[in-house]
């Protein structure tokens, strides 16, 4: 099973909680431009955004429908209340809304060198990888779970009745943060350490 693990006007850097795939997962769509990129995987969208240097996440089953198809984007920024993620098409100027609903389940941001480079960077056998806060290598975690299925043991943040959560983990070297915000079919669940654990 896959684990895919902000508010206010203009760019919000709220955290809420990932969670995500294989990390050489094939990019389904890809797209740049001068200011912001994105790209759509089989179960997740990222959502780079330059001038904030950080990376927002949808999380999906199926790529919703409504994708966005523009060739220049603008990362708007994360609200809540409620929660959703706004991209503009600069060309157009409309702006997409995208909201937690059944079809997308969560909604997110990753925030730290690694998850910046980790959307940049084409792997060599192909695909692209996913920021390391999505998919478990890096040192914290965040994710969706759905409802009724069994919950880590290492919730730091969120777990049994969470909708949204965010950790943030510092050394002199560095400092990473996720967080994310779940529909009402999941639970969000926040983690400090590299991996879930699921006791003995």
């Amino acid at each position: 099973m896959l684990l895919l693990v902000f508010m206010g006007c203009e760019k919000n850097n709220q955290p809420l909680s990932p969670e995500s795939q294989d990390s050489e997962a094939k990019a389904i769509e890809t797209r740049t431009s001068s200011t912001d990129l994105y790209r759509y995987y089989d179960n997740v969208a990222l959502f780079y955004d330059q001038s904030e240097a950080v990376v927002y996440y949808l999380l999906y089953d199926a790529i919703p429908s409504d994708q966005i198809q523009a060739n220049n984007i603008e990362v708007v920024g994360k609200y809540d209340n409620p929660v959703k993620l706004k991209v503009r098409d600069i060309k157009s100027g409309t702006v997409y809304e995208h909201t937690l609903s059944a079809d997308i389940y969560g909604i997110g941001l990753a925030d730290g060198a690694s998850s910046v480079e980790a959307i940049l960077e084409q792997t060599q056998g192909g695909g692209y990888v996913l920021p390391d806060v999505i998919d478990g290598t890096e040192v914290i975690v965040c994710n969706c779970f759905e409802s009724g299925e069994t919950l880590p043991d290492n919730c730091d943040h969120g777990g049994a009745g969470s909708s949204g959560c965010s950790v943030t983990e510092s050394t002199p070297m560095y400092e990473i943060s996720c967080s994310v915000d779940c529909n009402s079919s999941h639970v969000a669940c926040c983690t400090a350490d590299a991996n879930w654990n699921y006791g003995d």
